[in-house]
């Protein structure tokens, strides 16, 4: 019976220990995801930055 016990124990163990490698799967897709529309929108303001800085020396020469 302790055998016994010491397995369940073992099996809730390993239950929790994936839910938690899934918890960190979910956070670090969310991580990623803020990532890349935060490098999207420094890449957006990269591109008008330039476009304006081009505008104001053709108008300039």
């Amino acid at each position: 019976a302790r055998q016994l016990q010491t397995v369940e124990m073992q099996i809730e163990y390993e239950k929790r220990r994936a839910l938690t490698e899934d918890e960190k799967d979910r956070i670090n897709d969310r991580y990623r995801q803020q990532l890349l529309k935060f490098q999207t929108m420094i890449d957006s303001i990269k591109r008008d930055f330039q476009t304006a800085k081009t505008q104001l020396f053709t108008k300039n020469p």
